[in-house]
């Protein structure tokens, strides 16, 4: 399992794959697990497929959603990266 304290950057581990199905988007991992993401965290997903920290992440949407709460975006980002990560779909560069 990957964790992050949210400072450094994280990216997508390897080998998964993202599948659109009837505008709904689902990662699918070596082993045959399958994660429905939303959106939204679809759009977060393709923001790891390089290096980033999850704040930057969480900024840009920020910036795309101006009119929302910058601390709802900041604590969702926060949990869908721990979900990510708890499921080993994200990991630290290097």
């Amino acid at each position: 399992m990957t964790t992050t304290d949210g400072d450094g950057p994280l990216m997508q581990a390897d080998n998964i794959q993202l599948r659109i199905v009837d505008e709904e988007a689902f990662l699918i991992d070596p082993d045959g697990g399958i994660h429905t993401l939303n959106g939204i965290g679809a759009a977060v997903w393709r923001c790891f497929a390089q290096p980033v920290r999850q704040a930057d992440v969480a900024e840009l949407l920020q910036t795309a959603f101006p009119d929302t709460d910058p601390a709802g975006i900041g604590a969702d980002v926060a949990a869908l990266v721990t979900q990510l990560c708890d499921a080993g779909l994200l990991r630290q560069p290097g």
